[in-house]
């Protein structure tokens, strides 16, 4: 598996997703788990609902939208033994996730993710393109990258972590410099 982990707020998000999108014609289909074989599609990061606020308290239960380029049909996969379907990469290996993170109330920003557990040619070109787009426009702070806007909160003493509830001993945090 491999993924791309970072902290950003739309503002921070948006011109990666816009960079990506005139690069190569690219949609984003919710990959949630629903009652229907048949979910959203949003052609352009600009129209993705609710984009850099989390629709969860931990990172990790955030929305996940599979990426894949626009002729792509995504197909559901039926979760046995239930009347609900998944969008992922199980049968979808041409796509990559994206979990945005956002902010979780005023003082928390989960982190985002690009990942894939794919090694089929177009998915690992996928990750290659937001990777770079990433590692250009954001800052390198431990294992995360972090957006210009995200920094800001950072240094103005709002929490970038994992979840609401994680203590605050594994937030983000800038390297401690010591002076002369």
């Amino acid at each position: 598996m491999a993924h791309i982990l970072f902290f950003a707020t739309k503002n921070d998000l948006l011109p990666i997703l816009e960079a990506a999108e005139k690069t190569r014609e690219i949609k984003y289909v919710r990959g949630d788990r629903l009652a229907t074989p048949s979910s959203d599609s949003f052609l352009s990061g600009t129209t993705i609902p609710r984009l850099g606020q989390s629709s969860h308290e931990s990172a990790i239960g955030g929305d996940t939208f599979l990426v894949c380029d626009r002729s792509q049909v995504i197909r559901p996969r039926q979760v046995s033994r239930s009347r609900s379907y998944i969008f992922d990469q199980l049968i979808n290996p041409d796509t990559i996730t994206f979990t945005p993170g956002g902010l979780w109330g005023d003082d928390v920003l989960l982190y985002g993710r690009f990942a894939t557990a794919s090694t089929s040619r177009i998915s690992l070109e996928l990750l290659k393109l937001f990777r770079s787009l990433i590692r250009k426009r954001f800052e390198k702070i431990k294992s995360y990258y972090v957006g210009q806007e995200a920094a800001q909160l950072l240094d103005q003493g709002k929490r970038l972590t994992i979840a609401a509830q994680s203590p605050r001993s594994i937030d983000l945090r800038r390297a401690v410099t010591e002076e002369p």
